[in-house]
């Protein structure tokens, strides 16, 4: 190639570059409307490794249902404990489900379904209520349920036993909403003080105050099987900001796109974090962030429909699939293919296992 030859083609890539920006990115999605149960609407909450997806869909005489997805067939009802309302929250590898059901008597319940089988009503902490948030490869399961003071407790429940409280960081009030395979738990829950940050909480130990990022609120949300945790935390500006939390590290910001509400809903092994950012004109967008990126997964998505905006990344597996909401109102899957590679330093604990 002559010298001319190189240096139209050095001015090409260079023009190509400038265009696409630092941050830009192949679109490598592909988008899944995954419908109703008969409604209007669909929400979906949690995707395991075999990418079974739950949530939640309105059926055809307006109540919202618990529903399954398995690859390739449509969305299944998964029935309820008696009532007419139901919501699944989370599912496992091995394809148990939880999530909170209305029962015969109006109450709202903590159910585990085990595949092929009805729901089973987890009870309660001595209150009216509870709600399942999260299951483990182990068939441990974690929530919300009200005691008999009245009070919102975390709970967790171990296979074929009752549901124990986790207490609290010194406060009234508690929520666990994820555990891993390791059975680390994690949530929030309120101080003496009156504050309300995360917490982690080890087995067989108390709970770890997780703190803020300088206000008095934050929330876990995920946390996958190296104990990185995820969610969102208020600045001293009173700014809800999405964060990841490495063991043995402070809170890192994730960024944002020039709005004040941030959350983040999910963590794989991988180290990819999913959940929403909004932008300086008030739009939530769902985002994905990796490798100290976070980009917003509209833009990334190869047959996204005209006037479709994704809102949420609601959750992620390890095949780096991702499911969550739009704007009007559906269930969404992002597929892709191949499965990512581990983020820099970050290496899946089921790879150190093989």
């Amino acid at each position: 190639m002559n010298k001319l030859a190189l240096t139209s083609l050095a001015l090409t890539l260079a023009v190509i570059l400038t265009l696409a920006g630092p941050l830009a990115a192949a679109p490598r999605y592909t988008y899944h409307n995954l419908g109703t149960l008969g409604g209007n609407e669909s929400y979906a909450n949690h995707i395991n490794n075999a990418n079974q997806v739950v949530g939640m869909a309105s059926n055809g005489d307006g109540y919202s249902r618990a529903f399954l997805k398995n690859p390739g067939q449509p969305m299944i009802d998964l029935d309820d404990l008696g009532g007419s309302w139901s919501v699944a929250k989370a599912i496992n590898n091995a394809g148990q489900v939880v999530g909170q059901s209305e029962d015969g008597d109006g109450n709202w319940r903590a159910f585990l379904k085990d595949p092929d089988q009805p729901m089973t009503n987890l009870g309660a902490l001595g209150g009216s209520w509870s709600a399942a948030t999260g299951i483990n490869n182990a068939g441990q399961v974690v929530g919300v349920s009200q005691n008999g003071d009245g009070y919102s407790r975390a709970f967790l429940r171990d296979p074929g036993q009752p549901m124990v409280s986790l207490g609290t960081l010194g406060g009234d009030e508690s929520a666990a909403l994820c555990i891993n395979s390791a059975g680390q738990v994690a949530g929030w829950a309120e101080t003496g003080d009156g504050k309300r940050p995360a917490f982690l909480k080890d087995p067989g130990q108390p709970m770890t105050n997780l703190g803020t990022m300088g206000g008095s609120i934050a929330t876990a949300f995920g946390i996958n099987d190296l104990g990185q945790v995820v969610g969102e935390a208020q600045n001293a500006a009173n700014e809800y900001r999405a964060f990841l939390k490495n063991p043995g590290e402070n809170m890192q910001d994730l960024g944002d796109l020039g709005g004040l509400w941030n959350r983040a809903n999910d963590i794989n092994n991988y180290g990819q974090v999913v959940g929403f950012v909004q932008d300086n004109g008030g739009i939530l967008h769902a985002f994905i962030w990796e490798n100290g990126v976070l980009q917003k997964l509209g833009d990334l998505t190869i047959n996204l429909p005209p006037g479709v905006i994704l809102l949420e990344g609601q959750a992620i597996n390890d095949n780096g699939w991702i499911v969550g909401r739009d704007y009007n109102g559906h269930a969404f899957l992002l597929t892709t293919e191949p499965p990512p590679p581990p983020a820099a330093g970050h290496v899946p604990l089921g790879l150190l296992l093989d």
